[in-house]
C-alpha cells in the first residue's frame, strides 16, 4: 500500500498523464523533471510511455541527475526503493 501511496504522492491528480499507465508514473515519480518527462514520450508526439522507455529515460537521466545533485553513489532512500520495487512490476 505505502508504494501506492508514494507514487500517488508523487504525481498530484491534476499532473498524472492520462495515457501513461500507473506503473510509469511509478518509474519517473522521482525524478526532480518527472511533469516534463510525462509530456514527452521518448517515442515521439502520438505515442505513450512504456515501461521499457521509462526505465531507459530514467537510466540515462538518473545518472546526470546524480552528478548535478553532488550524489556520489549514496544509499537509496525509502522513496527510490519503493520506485525501484514498482518499477520492477512493469
Amino acid at each position: 500500500m505505502s508504494r501506492y501511496r508514494h507514487v500517488a504522492a508523487a504525481w498530484p491528480t491534476e499532473r498524472r498523464s492520462a495515457t501513461a499507465s500507473w506503473s510509469v508514473h511509478a518509474i519517473l515519480a522521482t525524478h526532480p523533471h518527472r511533469f516534463e518527462l510525462i509530456q514527452q514520450p521518448p517515442s515521439g508526439p502520438g505515442r505513450s510511455w512504456t515501461c521499457e522507455e521509462a526505465r531507459k529515460v530514467m537510466s540515462m537521466l538518473g545518472a546526470d541527475s546524480r552528478r548535478a545533485s553532488g550524489d556520489n553513489g549514496r544509499a537509496p532512500g525509502a522513496r527510490e526503493e519503493a520506485a525501484s520495487r514498482e518499477a520492477s512490476r512493469c
